[in-house]
């Protein structure tokens, strides 16, 4: 089942000119209330979940097939492929870390697992403005959510990034509809997507900050704690950012990517040694983020150690995308 809800482009004609049909539904500042409408309309036993921009190996076709004729009570995560060019976006990995060959041209993705395969039941409906999701409804039927390697490859991204306006007016969508749901809900969940969506440092640190305090939960949350960081780094509030890295890592959370922000924020504060312990604990490892490489460079020329810091140019994995390696490149040819 196909769902229009509205677009300007060519696409509804050129679906029906194929002999599909394009159901139509009326864009009212809902994600949850589109996918709904577009659940209702399908009559087969099991749903698979798609968007415009996404799309799934031909011979994943199989595996989707044997996973609903093992288990045809149960829901399935897929596997969310980001495809993306943005080598410094958290959580980006170079595209020879994908377990299986992409037939996309991208130097990396991000990747989320999402439920995206279903029984077709009528009380298994999406909820939420935006960021809308299942697990709720599943979780209300008793029914298990299971994991799969089958993977969704979502275009969305890269066509963002190539078109800076694009990307603007749905940031702005996402702000304003998360902002209308924090209101509406005061619930964890809405806060966190909500801090997700400030962009601006300190509004970010006073919100997060809140969530923190008011959803005891929500500090298991690696992504919070993460950008918490980040915004002070941002601000260059080096110290700041410390301890909130500090505490993150006493809560029982870590993550390259946050041991690669402490190191920053020791660097800064004049700690260039404790820095080099930190990176050190990740040397060897493969596909590392790109700002790990960035802050190990960083390190050893706050160490004087210029030398060892070329090295690390010899020592990106196979794939490391080349815009990524020169901008590396061009950092420590300015120090």
């Amino acid at each position: 089942m196909l769902v229009d809800t509205g677009s300007s482009d060519q696409g509804p004609r050129l679906i029906t000119e194929r002999g599909l049909v394009c159901h139509h539904f009326p864009w009212r500042d809902d994600f949850a209330a589109a996918r709904n409408y577009s659940l209702s309309l399908a009559s087969k036993s099991h749903i698979l979940v798609l968007d415009i921009d996404e799309l799934i190996l031909p011979t994943d076709l199989a595996v989707l097939r044997d996973l609903i004729g093992k288990n045809a009570a149960d829901a399935f995560y897929l596997r969310q492929i980001n495809l993306s060019d943005a080598f410094d976006t958290p959580g980006w990995l170079p595209l020879n870390a994908l377990p299986g060959p992409s037939p996309f041209r991208a130097s990396g993705f991000c990747q989320a697992f999402q439920v995206r395969l279903l029984p077709n039941l009528p009380q298994i409906r999406y909820q939420g403005l935006v960021h809308e999701q299942l697990e709720a409804a599943l979780q209300a039927a008793d029914m298990r959510i299971l994991e799969s390697a089958v993977q969704v490859f979502h275009l969305g991204w890269l066509q963002r990034e190539a078109d800076p306006e694009m990307n603007l007016e749905k940031a702005e969508l996402y702000r304003r509809l998360l902002e209308e749901l924090w209101r509406a809900e005061k619930t964890a969940r809405a806060a966190y997507y909500y801090f997700l969506a400030i962009k601006e440092p300190s509004r970010r640190i006073g919100f997060g900050l809140k969530v923190l305090a008011d959803f005891p939960e929500l500090r298991r949350k690696q992504e919070i704690r993460q950008l918490l960081v980040q915004a002070a780094v941002d601000l260059e509030q080096w110290q700041r950012a410390l301890n909130y890295a500090s505490r993150a890592c006493e809560d029982g959370l870590d993550s390259v990517e946050l041991r690669t922000l402490r190191a920053r924020c020791l660097n800064q504060t004049g700690r260039a040694s404790a820095a080099l312990t930190l990176l050190e604990n990740d040397s060897g490892t493969e596909n590392l983020p790109f700002n790990h490489y960035l802050e190990r460079i960083r390190t050893f020329v706050l160490l004087g150690w210029k030398k060892e810091a070329a090295e690390i140019l010899k020592l990106l994995p196979p794939g490391f995308p080349q815009a990524a390696r020169k901008k590396l490149e061009r950092f420590l040819g300015e120090q």
